[in-house]
């Protein structure tokens, strides 16, 4: 289902941090935060490294011409290989992107867009200097790279 993130291999640090983060209220969602409400911190760990442990799938997404360009475009205005890092593979803090469903990335850029999601405020105010269209090649674009 590609509203639903991609966990397995994500990274450790960044799976415990959206843990603590649904529980705490800090990023809202209906049916995570009701999930981890009742965790305490160990459990929170282990189940951040169960799923950092696991191996990325492979995916067959692709971008188009366009979505490419307008992609690579707005990623380049928008400073994100400095957090990301080149191959927007992630590291520790910083959640991979590469491969990541197309539908979930879009949803996650428009709701830090509408400060809908606010437990990173910095990337609200870097998603509203671009489109949706923008955010929808973005998306695309990440969701199409491979190793």
């Amino acid at each position: 289902m590609q509203q639903y993130p991609i966990l397995a291999g994500q990274e450790f640090y960044y799976i415990y941090v959206q843990l603590k983060d649904f529980q705490s209220g800090l990023r809202e969602g209906p049916i995570m935060g009701p999930l981890v409400s009742g965790l305490d911190k160990e459990t929170m760990q282990l189940l951040a490294k169960y799923f950092s442990e696991g191996s990325w799938p492979e995916t067959d997404y692709a971008a188009d011409e366009q979505q490419t360009r307008s992609g690579r475009t707005v990623i380049a205005a928008g400073q994100c290989v400095a957090c990301h890092l080149g191959a927007f593979h992630g590291n520790s803090r910083i959640p991979r992107l590469a491969g990541q469903h197309a539908e979930y990335l879009s949803k996650t850029m428009l709701d830090f867009k509408s400060r809908s999601r606010n437990n990173a405020p910095d990337k609200g105010s870097l998603m509203a200097t671009f489109s949706d269209e923008q955010i929808s090649d973005v998306a695309q674009y990440l969701s199409a790279l491979r190793e």
